[in-house]
Parts: C-alpha cells; sequence; structure tokens
C-alpha cells in the first residue's frame, strides 16, 4: 500500500500557515494552551499515516506485520478524532471570546438599534 501521492497533501495538510517567529508562538500559546496539545497529537498522527503509508503490499505481509498495521491504523482513527475533537473546542474557545469581546465594547458608531426600530444615543 503506497500513499506517496496523497503523502504529501497529509504533510500540507498538518503544517500550520501561522508565523514561526517566537513571539508569535509565544503569544499563541499564551492565547490558546491546547494548540501544543493539538500540535502534539498531529504529530503523532502523521507518524502514523507514514509508517502505514510504508507498506508495499499487504499481501505479502506475515500476520504479525498486519497485526501492527491494524494497531497503527486504530491508533491513527483515535488520533484523527482527537485532533477533531481539540480543533473544535479551540474554535469554539475563540468564538466564545470573540462574542464576549464584542459584547463588551461599544460599536464605533453614535447610534445603536435596540433591533426594535428605536436607536439610542450613546454618550
Amino acid at each position: 500500500m503506497r500513499c506517496e501521492p496523497n503523502h504529501t497533501a497529509w504533510a500540507m495538510h498538518f503544517q500550520s500557515n501561522e508565523p514561526n517567529s517566537e513571539v508569535a508562538m509565544t503569544k499563541r500559546s499564551a492565547m490558546d494552551p491546547l494548540k501544543p496539545v493539538l500540535r502534539h497529537v498531529e504529530e503523532e498522527l502523521q507518524e502514523n499515516m507514514e509508517k502505514v503509508c510504508d507498506t508495499d503490499d499487504v499481501a505479502a505481509e506475515t500476520t504479525g506485520e498486519l497485526e501492527k498495521l491494524s494497531e497503527t491504523l486504530s491508533s491513527a482513527a483515535r488520533q484523527a478524532k482527537a485532533a477533531a475533537g481539540l480543533r473544535r473546542r479551540m474554535n469554539s474557545n475563540n468564538t466564545g471570546s470573540k462574542v464576549n469581546q464584542r459584547l463588551s465594547t461599544p460599536p464605533d458608531s453614535e447610534t445603536v438599534d435596540s433591533g426594535k426600530g428605536n436607536k439610542a444615543q450613546l454618550q
């Protein structure tokens, strides 16, 4: 089983698009403590996917090698679920922060619509 065409896609999928500077990393870590955990889970998932993709011919593998392959695939599935859950949790935390920030900061305009067509003047 060769995964080389998709192997690059997996590697690109798990690469971060964020800047690599120490300042940016420190800022991200302070903002989201789950980011290092997610990075670790994604790295383990990447390693397991590489192990699976290194399998040349499944029919030629021994029973023991197939059992190892099964364990690796099971681990990869658990890691993928964990990564997805972490991402969901991080996204919901970010959404909650943005909502709280918007609620605590008044709009820039001088009037606010109360939703019933009534406008209130800001002071």
